[in-house]
This record gives structure tokens, C-alpha cells and sequence, in this order.
């Protein structure tokens, strides 16, 4: 179950490639202080530099392995995307043991990295609903601009692939585990790989949309390995799906199916309005939660309600508001002003 992401297979099972970063061919070893699990592995890494043509990462280290699992009807699910090609950002394969087949992500890496010995703290951000890589490019300058300007200090930024619509967590069958790939897979793998600091209080989780659902649960379910999670237009949030996002009841009784199995229980078990009752113990003693969203956003009403039981709860959190903002995520982070970077100034504080 997703809630405490437990692999179908050991992490310690992941397929060894190879790391290759630009021409230079590069070793992986195991961080020995990431908290999120034991991953001795190596990975294809397709180094994209403004645009230019870099080696195709579906070529570089092809070991043999498929991009594509299946679910339980026998539909695969494809875990991997073309590269991003933007300033600063690479592409990550591995073959994972969870998913059963070659997983990608992409890493932006600040400027400060190269030809310094720092370690860096780490965020990493998840899509909305069939957003996929599009976001990757324009958020990577949105960081990279913030890092230049002085207004957030120098991070790592990766970008997991969360399929088209998996709310960032296992489905019930199992057949798409998502939540151990991100969890028990990419942070271990991203801390044996780059320069990262590897504590909790150093890494960091952000989503857009289903997104921020998917932000919100892994910092509530995972309070040892994130040490402070921001939650952009979260949803959905209602507690059931008989109304609100997604907008057409088709959409929620597929979602229903797909993501819950039509299984009551388990949809309570994974919302974050259920995990927050749960683990209120826990996040009252100190966690450092960011909720954000646009005032004309269709999904305002669902977040407020929220909002409000996490102050019954007495769950500490900061709560934003943006005027004439809709659901859109660039002009809800540009809409936010100097407020933008505050939460991880606040983060990288503690």
C-alpha cells in the first residue's frame, strides 16, 4: 500500500547501467546518509545543455530493458518520456525494481554545482495531471533565475515522472507504484549520484495540482525523508468523489477505479484529509507545510475546506491566497511575489 510505499521487490534489486554525463563516464556509489532507502545502483544520465543535442537517452546505456510495465488489464504503463533539452537539465534512467521496467526523470542542477565540492539541498518537484515533461523546462529558469538573482539559495531540482493521472501515489493493484518509485527508489538513487545533502531537513518536496496532492501526501506519510513540502493548487481534496475535480463524473468514476479499485477504504486510507487525522500526533510536533492557491481557481473551495481541517487539527501550516489567479501554475508562482521564497528560506533555516 502506498502509505507506507512498499516496493513489490527490494531497491537493493534495481538494475545496475551506467552513468554517463556528457563524454565523461562517471561512477555511482550509495550515499551512506540518505534516509530513504539502501540503492546500489547506476543509471543512464542524457546531459542537455540549451537546447543542444546530447546523447540520446533511450541509446546511451540501453540494457536490454523495457520503458513500460502493464497494469492489471494487461495496459502497459509506460514510466519513461523523451529528454527535456533546457539549461542545466539532464535525464535520468534506471531500471526499476518496483515498476519492473526502465523509469526517467530529469535533474536540474545549479549553476554553483559544477567545479565545486558543495553539497546541495534538493527539491523535488511533481507535475499535474498529464503534464508530464512540459513544465520542466520553464520551472527549471523559474529556480535557476530565483538562484541568480540571490532569492533562493543554490538547489537541485528533479522532476519525477508521475504518469498521466496516478495522484503520485500506488494504485491499489499495485500495477503502478508510483509513490515507492519516487520515495524508495529516486530520492536513494538521486543521493548516491549527485552532490546532495541527504537530510531529511535538506530535502524538500513541491506539486502542482495533483501535484500538490501527491506533495502533501509524501510529506504527511514521509516526514523522516522530506523535511518541509509546499502544495500548489493541491487536489483533489475532497473526502469523497461525488463532487468537484476531476470536473466530469466519468473522469471521477475512472479515477476511482483506477487509482482506488473501488475500494472505499483504501481511498480514505491514501487522501491526504484522512492521512492528516492519522498522523496529526506527529505533524503537530513540528513539520513545515506550505498550502498555495488561486483565488479563481475552480478547486479554492475543496482547498479552504482543507485548510480549515488542518487548523481544527492544530496542524501548523502557511496558507496562501493568490489574487486573479486560476488553475495555472506559473502565474500562481509569479503571482506570489517576493512571498514566493520565503517557505524555503524558512526551510533551509531549520
Amino acid at each position: 500500500m502506498s502509505g507506507n510505499a512498499n516496493a513489490r521487490r527490494p531497491a537493493s534489486l534495481l538494475r545496475c547501467l551506467t552513468v554517463v554525463i556528457g563524454a565523461a563516464l562517471v561512477g555511482c556509489s550509495p550515499s551512506a546518509s540518505s534516509d530513504s532507502g539502501d540503492v546500489g545502483v547506476e543509471a543512464t544520465v542524457d546531459a542537455a545543455t540549451d537546447g543542444a543535442n546530447g546523447p540520446n537517452a533511450a541509446d546511451a546505456g540501453d540494457s536490454g530493458g523495457s520503458d513500460a510495465s502493464s497494469d492489471a488489464g494487461g495496459t502497459a504503463v509506460r514510466w519513461t518520456t523523451p529528454p527535456v533539452m533546457a539549461t542545466g537539465v539532464s535525464q535520468v534512467r534506471f531500471m526499476s525494481a518496483a515498476a519492473g521496467a526502465e523509469v526517467s526523470f530529469h535533474v536540474f542542477l545549479p549553476e554553483a554545482y559544477a567545479g565545486s565540492t558543495q553539497r546541495f539541498p534538493v527539491l523535488y518537484f511533481l507535475h499535474g495531471t498529464g503534464a508530464g515533461t512540459t513544465g520542466v523546462a520553464p520551472l527549471s529558469r523559474h529556480f535557476g533565475d530565483a538562484m541568480r538573482r540571490g532569492d533562493l539559495a543554490p538547489m537541485i531540482v528533479v522532476f519525477p515522472y508521475g504518469l498521466e493521472s496516478s495522484l503520485w501515489m500506488n494504485n491499489r493493484a499495485e500495477t503502478a507504484p508510483v509513490e515507492t518509485v519516487v520515495v524508495r527508489e529516486i530520492v536513494p538513487l538521486v543521493d548516491s549520484m549527485f552532490r546532495t545533502d541527504a537530510r531529511p531537513k535538506r530535502r524538500y518536496v513541491e506539486g502542482f495540482s495533483m501535484g500538490g496532492f501527491g506533495a502533501l501526501r509524501y510529506g504527511m506519510v514521509h516526514p523522516t525523508v522530506f523535511g518541509a513540502y509546499s502544495a500548489l493548487a493541491p487536489g483533489p481534496l475532497q473526502q469523497d468523489l461525488t463532487d468537484g475535480p476531476p470536473t466530469t463524473a466519468d473522469a471521477r468514476a475512472r479515477l476511482f477505479a483506477e487509482l482506488f479499485g473501488n475500494d472505499i477504504e483504501y481511498f480514505r486510507q491514501q487522501i491526504p484529509w484522512h492521512v492528516a487525522e492519522r498522523n496529526a500526533d506527529v505533524l503537530r510536533r513540528g513539520t513545515l507545510m506550505q498550502i498555495v492557491t488561486g483565488l479563481d481557481d475552480v478547486q479554492l473551495p475543496w482547498v479552504s475546506a482543507f485548510r480549515q481541517h488542518l487548523l481544527t487539527l492544530g496542524i501548523a501550516h502557511e496558507y496562501i491566497e493568490v489574487p486573479r489567479v486560476a488553475h495555472e501554475v506559473l502565474p500562481l508562482l509569479n503571482g506570489m511575489g517576493p512571498a514566493r521564497w520565503t517557505f524555503f528560506r524558512r526551510a533551509l533555516a531549520q
